[in-house]
């Protein structure tokens, strides 16, 4: 009896030290687990952002070279006829149509400085070739715990070919498929925007019909 104070003790001792040994194995089981499903996650958005069918841009928010090309996939490379090391040397500003870079430098401005955090727009950018890429840009900001803007993530959908089924139903819609000459809706368009600029300014705007007798023969030549 005098010996089983000590032996209750040892086995309380070694049932704590198995149940400490169990709790860290389980622990480290889940931190295996863990870094297994982080690991295949990471994968997975590798995969995803490399294989992308639209072109997918991480972009600096560092007001040293903020819009600077910090990673992009293959689709953006070929939305612009350019390899990685033409891309990622500059600006994505570089590769936008002059006529659409003041805007496009003014929203990322604003998502500097966190006034913007996502937004949505057409942007024109200059292919390899010459020619000029239409392109739907959706942006989002991605920031720290601490709500910092760390970079941005930029998406480029090339909308050319609708853009130019868009402009040929226009043109065909004001302008007289026999001549090509303008009609009726266009000249009322014209008309409006030019009533409209008159409204806040001291200028007026005149109209008028040429007559020209005889013309009936020519549209019938």
């Amino acid at each position: 009896s005098m010996l089983a104070g000590p032996a209750i003790f040892e086995d309380l001792i070694e049932r704590q030290r198995l149940a400490e040994l169990e709790a860290e194995a389980e622990l480290n089981a889940v931190r295996r687990q863990g870094a297994a499903e982080l690991e295949l996650s990471e994968k997975r958005f590798r995969l995803a952002f490399e294989h992308a069918p639209i072109g997918i841009a991480l972009l600096s928010l560092d007001p040293g070279e903020a819009g600077k090309v910090l990673r992009a996939n293959s689709a953006f490379y070929a939305l612009l006829g350019r390899t990685p090391a033409d891309v990622e040397s500059g600006s994505v500003l570089d590769f936008i149509v002059p006529e659409d870079r003041s805007a496009a430098r003014h929203r990322l401005a604003q998502m500097l400085r966190g006034e913007v955090t996502e937004y949505t727009a057409s942007r024109r950018f200059l292919h390899a070739g010459g020619d000029i890429v239409w392109t739907s840009m959706t942006s989002a900001v991605v920031a720290d715990d601490r709500g910092v803007p760390l970079y941005l993530v930029a998406q480029f959908e090339d909308i050319t070919g609708r853009r130019e089924a868009e402009q040929l139903l226009t043109r065909q819609a004001m302008h007289d498929g026999l001549t090509g000459l303008p009609n009726r809706v266009l000249l009322m368009d014209r008309i409006s925007h030019a009533l409209s600029r008159t409204q806040d300014r001291s200028t007026h705007v005149a109209v008028f019909f040429v007559d020209v007798d005889g013309f009936k023969a020519v549209n019938d030549t």
